[in-house]
């Protein structure tokens, strides 16, 4: 009988490719052609995350080696970049262990991986830029915006750095970085804000 439970963010993509897996029975993930609209995805997603919306439930699959091999299920990794192709996964390599399988919520998923771990990929007039989730730390609240605004400010950027100030005076910060912090990160936002005077 399925039930619900709560996982974290953190938890959820520490998982990715360790106990949660795709079945070939799932479609290829298919990216928008309109970078435009590509991006708003992302963004839209992770200002829900940051609002406390919530952003559906997922439907997962736990299964064993036994059953991968009664029903011929070829399991495959979650892209690790937005150009990138599902691995297949030998079903040998679950001989010992349960996994998980994504039913779905593979769209969310995977767009958390890339955040978090991997990056998003973007070619342009031929050129080919690496790209990875910022969020700007000084994004306010601002009151009267209507629902379907974005409170919390992020984008794509081509940077590599940690965190930088632009132009506007915006602190923004990758992504991918902020589960590495510790849980207390007093420390760690007075030596961001103190580089950045």
């Amino acid at each position: 009988m399925g039930q619900y439970q709560d996982i974290s963010i953190k938890d959820l993509v520490e998982g990715i490719n360790v106990n949660y897996f795709l079945p070939d029975i799932q479609r290829e993930f298919v990216w928008n052609t309109d970078r435009n609209k590509f991006e708003d995805k992302i963004c839209d997603l992770f200002d829900s995350i940051m609002r406390g919306y919530p952003i559906g439930t997922l439907l997962f699959w736990e299964v064993n080696y036994q059953r991968l091999k009664e029903d011929n299920i070829t399991v495959l990794e979650f892209i690790k970049k937005s150009n990138g192709e599902n691995g297949v996964v030998p079903s040998d390599n679950f001989k010992n262990k349960d996994i998980t399988l994504v039913l779905d919520g593979q769209q969310r998923i995977t767009i958390l991986n890339l955040a978090f771990t991997g990056l998003f990929e973007d070619k342009y007039r031929g050129i080919r830029k690496k790209k990875y989730l910022y969020f700007n730390l000084l994004s306010k609240k601002e009151k009267g915006k209507e629902i379907n605004e974005r409170l919390y400010d992020f984008r794509l950027i081509e940077s590599e750095v940690p965190y930088f100030k632009d132009k506007e005076g915006r602190l923004w910060h990758k992504v991918a970085l902020l589960l590495k912090q510790p849980d207390s990160t007093t420390d760690y936002w007075d030596e961001i804000t103190t580089k950045e005077q």
